[in-house]
This record gives structure tokens, sequence and C-alpha cells, in this order.
């Protein structure tokens, strides 16, 4: 399945650091320095003060402009809502760090991708220049992750190295200047091995040692760089590779046909273009942008701490993410996004009836600090209300739950329209507590475009389809867009679906017609086919009562 030929001209750097030892234990001090910025696109949280936050606002708005100008045909609205996070120096930044600074190397930016939302950490500190190449790095592989969740992985890196070079020049911006540590490398190594490094698919392949780190990174950026250069030709040949590659097949035989160059040819144009003179940079004069507008006020310490615990939470600190949304609670005890935010962690710890208490307080008052704060405490609501569901035994009880969960997530995608997890969560619902699945089909199809890296949407969608007897359509996702992912678990399970509601729907018309034998052998075949253990044990419960209960009335 061919994607649109995509006239690539530029793109983006990285400086990804990340170390093993444990984060300091997060205490936010100087809540009265913290400000608010509001951007087009963005909104930044910040101590570095208001000129500072509004700088960061303007460079990743000019950033984003940018590379809708050069990859015009990528779609650059965020599916999920993007918090960020500017702190003013290393000591303020350091206790929301996902590690610490080890070996020389300080962790200057991180991007954090979660389903229920973006996350930007950067330390705002002017004297650290790459903490905006770190960000504009990872949100390259954001971008690419969202628009080619297929695309090989020197494509990938190559294209997020190529982009953090962003820079403003004077009247002018510019991306894809030389990064000095490839160019270093590519001097000091003949042998590029271009063949290894179209061939890597997992990081595991590239991190195992140093030297071939180095080859990777540097031979990717230096590709990418050279297709960029090569103008729209070489921008739809490079749409087509990425299509082709998503579609399996031998990564060196796909790249020498679609470009039309044998690997040892390339390598020697790959050298030429690096190392005859300097690689090029492409820029954009900075009058043809728009002005980037940016807003800022004092942020009232109760929606700070609590952005900061929900950063902190979906790190994974629950702790520190605990203290966060107590104090928030301390300045405004009927703060709703605190409420929201302990309810998470009480589900996350298992103490369910505790968070059940919490979300009705929050849902109560309507989710809090604007509407992307309220989607998200919808959304979790909604998925605590669905677990509920999925532990109930089916009847009133499970109806309940599934279509109050359902609500939650309709007024999610109500307050954050952009919110894709919302409604693909919506769709979902529709497989509990005997909802219609036909009304979930078109939310969670909407989501599945949405999403496209999302394969686990995928075999929700074949189990909507067969419920609804739509067997034609889960058939044609199994056959296309699943049999192109190659994750045969994923293909194992929706082809099981599909074979095992073929059989629960024969039994259904034994029992109707009075054959209660066959229907129950019809049954336990589903269930022997089942390979989901979970599942199974649920089935073969229902299975067990239904046998008791016909033995009751014979």
């Amino acid at each position: 399945m061919k994607r649109p030929a995509l006239p690539f001209r530029a793109a983006v750097l990285a400086l990804a650091a990340a170390a093993l030892a444990a984060p300091a234990a997060a205490q936010p001090a100087y809540l009265d320095a913290w400000t608010r910025t509001a951007s087009a696109h963005f909104e930044i949280w910040s101590d570095a003060g208001p000129e500072r936050a509004a700088e960061v606002a303007s460079a990743l708005e000019r950033f984003r402009a940018v590379f809708s100008r050069l990859a015009p045909e990528l779609e650059l609205a965020s599916p999920a809502p993007t918090r960020i996070f500017a702190f003013r120096d290393a000591d303020s930044y350091g206790p929301y760090k996902t590690g610490a600074d080890a070996g020389g190397v300080k962790i200057l930016g991180q991007f954090l991708s979660h389903r229920d939302g973006n996350y930007i950490t950067l330390n705002a500190d002017p004297g650290f220049l790459g903490s905006f190449a770190v960000v504009y790095h990872e949100f390259v592989h954001y971008l690419v992750q969202h628009n080619l969740p297929g695309a090989p992985r020197w494509f990938n890196e190559g294209l997020a190295e190529y982009y953090s070079t962003f820079a403003v020049e004077g009247d002018r911006v510019v991306v894809g200047r030389p990064v000095a540590r490839h160019m270093q490398w590519l001097r000091e190594h003949s042998d590029l091995r271009l063949e290894d490094v179209l061939r890597v698919r997992r990081p595991a392949q590239v991190f195992d040692e140093a030297q071939k780190a180095g080859r990777f990174y540097a031979v990717s950026w230096g590709l990418v760089h050279y297709l960029l250069a090569g103008g729209d030709e070489a921008g739809a040949r490079l749409a087509e590779l990425i299509s082709e590659t998503a579609s399996g097949g031998d990564p060196v035989a796909t790249f020498e046909r679609v470009f039309e160059v044998r690997i040892g040819e390339l390598e020697r144009r790959l050298r030429r273009h690096l190392l005859g003179s300097e690689p090029r940079a492409a820029a954009v004069p900075l009058a043809r942008l728009p002005a980037p507008e940016v807003a800022t006020e004092p942020a009232p310490p109760a929606p700070l701490l609590a952005a900061l615990g929900d950063l902190l939470a979906h790190m994974g600190r629950e702790a520190e993410a605990e203290r966060h949304f107590a104090l928030a609670l301390d300045y405004d005890p009927g703060f709703a996004d605190a409420r929201a935010g302990l309810a998470y962690l009480r589900d996350r710890q298992g103490r369910h009836a505790e968070a059940a208490a919490l979300w009705e307080q929050a849902v109560a008052a309507e989710g809090g600090e604007g509407a992307a704060a309220g989607a998200l405490t919808h959304l979790l609501y909604g998925r605590h209300l669905l677990a509920r569901a999925r532990g109930e035994a089916p009847g009133r009880e499970a109806a309940l739950l599934a279509t109050a969960a359902e609500a939650a997530f309709a007024r999610a995608a109500e307050l954050a329209p952009e919110f894709a997890e919302a409604r693909a969560m919506r769709g979902y619902a529709h497989l509990f507590g005997g909802l219609d699945p036909a009304a979930g089909i078109p939310h969670l199809e909407r989501a599945r475009r949405e999403l496209p890296e999302r394969s686990d949407l995928l075999l929700a969608l074949v189990q909507l389809y067969v419920r609804a007897d739509r067997e034609a359509e889960a058939r044609a996702v199994v056959d296309g867009d699943l049999a192109l992912r190659g994750e045969p678990e994923l293909l194992q399970a929706a082809s099981e679906e599909i074979e095992r509601w073929g059989l629960i729907r024969s039994a259904n018309r034994a029992f109707a017609e009075g054959q209660a034998d066959r229907g129950l052998r019809l049954l336990d075949e589903a269930i022997s086919i089942t390979s989901d253990p979970e599942l199974r044990m649920r089935m073969e419960e229902r299975l067990d009562t239904l046998e008791r209960r016909m033995g009751a009335e014979r």
C-alpha cells in the first residue's frame, strides 16, 4: 500500500542523551517565578523568566513553520496534547529528568511521547544552546512515527540529525548544517558499510558497540542529507522507498531498485557529496515565516503543580507526582486536575475504590484548567470505568459502566477535538458491556487514520467489525494493514478473532434451533483456538456457567 509522494527537501538534528542514575527527588521551589506562555501551537511552563519563555515559544513556532514548508505533506497537528516545561538551569531541571547527567554528558532536553499526551522538557539556560537541538531531534522522531510508522530506522535517525541543526542566523533560518561529529567520523573511516546501515531495524543492532553507533548515525545523517539535496525527484523516490520498505522485502535491493543505483556507486556519490566540499544547508528567510505571537502570564500555583505532577506520573515517578498533587490541593482544595492526578495514581496502585471517589470529584468539577486538561481527566476517568466494566460479568452493571465510559471518552473528544486517543477509546468501549459494536466503528476508523503507528487499533477494529457482522471488512484489515506490519502475534490474534466469532455465531444459531449439545461443542472449539490465556479463562468460566444452567434446566 503506497503513501503519496512527499516532496522532502530538507531535515533536522539530534543530541539525545540518557543515563541510568536515579533522579533526584522532585522538590518544586520558587513557585512565584513560574510563568505560563501560550503561542499558536504550544503552551510552555517555565521558571526561566518571561523573556526566555517567549524565546522558547518563538523558536518552537519557527521550527514548526520551517518544517511545514520543507515537508508540506506531513501532518504537524499533534493527535495528543503537548506540554512543554522550560527550566531556568540544571538545578531546576534536575528533579524532572528521566535520568541524570553522567560520564561528562549533560541531559539538556527530552521528549516523552505517551498515549495520554506528549511532554517536552529542556534546560532553558542560555548557556546550553544544545537544549533546542535535542527537542528538535525528538520532535522529528515524533512526526515520523506519527506520519510514516513504517519508515526505515536510518531515515528516522538521519532526518532527526539533519533537522537538529535548525538555527536562526541573522535574517534567515537554516537547517542542514554539517554535524561536526559525523563529518569527523566520515573523514576518519573509508568503509561506510552502507548495506549494514540500510539493514538496521532495531536499536540493539546499533548500540551494542560504539563503533557501530558512530557509523550508523554518521552514515544515516549523510544519506538523508544527500537525498534531500536531490530536489523533488529524489523526494518522490524517497517517499516511494519508505512505502516499499514498510511493505517488507530486502531493504538493500529495494533501495537499489527505487533509486536505480548500486550500493557501491551510491557510497562513492555519498562521499563526494559530503567530503568534496562543505554540505550545503537549506535556508528560509525569516520574512517568509509568520511572526510568532506569544502571551505570558504568571503561573497559578495549583495548575503548575498539577502539570508538573502529571509529567512525573507519566514518567513513572509516583511518589514525587503524589507530593505535587497534594501540594496543589493545599493551594486549591477543589482543584479538579490534582484530584484526577491522584485518582490516576490510585488506579495504577490497584486502589480502585479510592480512585473511584477521587474520579467522581474530579469529573464533577469538569476537569479544571482548560480544555486539554479537562479532556485528559475525562479520558483517564473513562479508562477507569472501562477497567471496572471488563471485570464485571455480562449484565446490567457491566453495561452501565461501559456506557458511562463511552460518555467520558465522548466528553474528552468534545473538549479537545484533536485528541485522537479519546476517539480511539470511545470506539474501543463498544467491545464491552453489550454496547452496539457498529456504533463504535466510525470512531475507531477515524482514530486509525489519525494514529497510523498504532497497530493495536487495527486489532480493535477487527474485533468491532466481526461483532457487527462485517467479516469482509475485518478480513480486509487482516490481509492488508496488519499483514504489512510484521507483528505475528497481533496478526494471529486478529485471525483468531474472526474464526472465534464465526464459531460463536454458529453456536448461537444451534442453541436457537434447540441443538444444545452442538452449541456447546462449537463454544468449546472457540475456546480451543484462543491463545490469549486471560480471554480463554473468561470464556471457560462463561461456558461452565452456561453448562450448569442448562443442566439445571434439564
